[in-house]
């Protein structure tokens, strides 16, 4: 269960499903929001059109009214759960109106008899797990904390969390917060969010090569991911390198005054902003760039999946200091690390990156080993599949 599948800024997501039906598992994905109006579209382009996919609609909300009617019970406990539980009053306001579809989708996998409920966020699809826990006690739930999850801190999470069959996160740096929540260790399975390396290299086989001081960054454009440091960093290289280029990938409220700046800096003619692309036009993006730079400071930053793509398409990665990425990326050996608004350093650093030589080749050529051994999505859902194997028999993976 999420909130929107496909949704445009989580392929990971479809990386998932698809790795999960290679490793023969049947998934249905069940969502508390509508259809994206790009549904059709990005369901063709992330290769998920034989996966079933349920979202929120009127009619699916009059079901779960009339469910609601049929088992009171049901309703009553969800009710107090989010009164109890959820604050503020914003929050509680929209989990009251979730209940119908959390409901629907309730009945829905009863009626499925599914082997493994897993939760693919930790907010809001908390109240179904919650529901589950409740009344369906035989019912293996799989519940995933990450840091957005852990920095929203959302009421019901904690109390599916203490209940779960596993709790799984994707970076071993949020376990110390989820222990804090009084989950045993022992119950808290890290398992990363991989990419798929064929793909990624499929896409790579059909670029003609790297474009000289091409530089690219990527991300949704808020304030928090930082590309305005990274137009300012570039605007540096620049002054030093007049012959680079920068692409911008991604799309996002900030995009007019990133543009503006852009050219009050004297670069608007050398960055192009290319918008909400396919994945695949990502990917080729990222193999033909010399060096990939994101200077995020967002709070629930953690091991970006685009940073690993990045990586393993060999474009030297210049990476803020978050927590965690040093799972991901290790500074002086596989890339650079510096903070987040360290314009100059990042200036410096793709300077040192679009110079080349030996030492640049060695950090590219480390960088795509490290995620090949511990971030292919193959291998984080076999990891998935023997522990939800494991629970449906009543074992422990």
């Amino acid at each position: 269960m999420t909130m929107q599948f496909p949704a445009p800024s989580e392929t990971f997501a479809a990386v998932e499903v698809r790795a999960l039906r290679e490793h023969g598992v049947e998934v249905d994905v069940f969502g508390l929001r509508p259809e994206h109006p790009r549904h059709a579209t990005m369901v063709r382009e992330r290769r998920v059109e034989h996966v079933r996919t349920r979202h929120l609609n009127l009619a699916r909300t009059l079901r779960g009214l009339l469910d609601g009617v049929l088992a009171p019970r049901r309703v009553l406990y969800l009710i107090s759960l989010v009164v109890r539980h959820v604050r503020p009053a914003r929050e509680r306001l929209k989990s009251l109106a979730l209940l119908p579809i959390v409901l629907r989708i309730d009945a829905e996998i009863r009626q499925g008899r599914y082997d493994v409920v897993h939760l693919f966020w930790g907010h809001y699809p908390a109240l179904l797990g919650a529901l589950l826990q409740r009344f369906e006690t035989s019912q293996p739930v799989s519940f995933f904390l990450g840091a957005y999850d852990l920095h929203r801190a959302y009421g019901p999470s904690k109390i599916v969390a203490r209940k779960a069959a596993y709790v799984w996160t994707h970076a071993l740096a949020n376990t110390s917060a989820i222990e804090a929540l009084g989950i045993e260790r022992e119950r808290v399975r890290v398992v990363y969010r991989g990419i798929d390396l064929p793909a990624i290299d499929a896409v790579r086989q059909r670029v003609d090569g790297r474009v000289p001081g091409r530089v690219v960054t990527a991300g949704r454009l808020i304030t928090s991911k930082g590309t305005d440091r990274v137009l300012r960093a570039f605007a540096l290289l620049f002054d030093r390198l007049p012959g680079v280029t920068l692409t911008v990938l991604g799309d996002g409220p900030e995009r007019p005054a990133l543009e503006a700046a852009a050219m009050v800096l004297g670069v608007g003619h050398v960055v192009r902003f290319a918008g909400h692309v396919a994945h695949d036009a990502v990917i080729t993006a990222l193999a033909e760039a010399e060096a990939f730079v994101l200077l995020s400071s967002k709070p629930d930053e953690r091991l970006p999946n685009v940073v690993k793509e990045a990586m393993a398409c060999e474009a030297l990665c210049v990476v803020s200091r978050t927590p965690g990425i040093e799972e991901l990326l290790e500074h002086g050996r596989s890339g650079v690390v510096i903070d987040a608004d360290d314009v100059g350093g990042a200036a410096d650093a793709l300077a040192a990156a679009l110079d080349g030589g030996t030492r640049v080749d060695e950090l590219r050529a480390r960088a795509r080993a490290h995620v090949e051994a511990r971030f292919a999505a193959s291998a984080s859902a076999a990891k998935l599949v023997s522990a939800w194997a494991a629970s449906a028999t009543g074992a422990r993976a």
